[in-house]
């Protein structure tokens, strides 16, 4: 088993986290990790898990399939702080 990072981009409609998480456990992948925050990014989730490498790859096709994976971050401009 190896542990794998990726960050979901998660529509704000009830459920749809959930849809991403059943993904992963259909796939046998353990969770260990999420971190998601509505107040700084409502669909941006950041993911941590653990899978077989075979696992992952049905993992990443099955959250691309429904359009959740983010393969790429657009760079910011700028950036504040408050």
């Amino acid at each position: 088993m190896n542990r794998y990072s990726f960050i979901a981009q998660v529509p704000t409609s009830p459920g749809s986290l959930q849809r991403g998480v059943a993904i992963i456990t259909e796939h046998h992948g353990n969770i260990n990790r999420i971190h998601y925050d509505r107040q700084i990014d409502p669909h941006t989730v950041f993911f941590e898990v653990t899978a077989t490498a075979d696992g992952f790859a049905r993992i990443r096709d099955g959250l691309t399939a429904i359009g959740y994976l983010q393969t790429s971050i657009t760079p910011l401009s700028t950036l504040r702080f408050h």
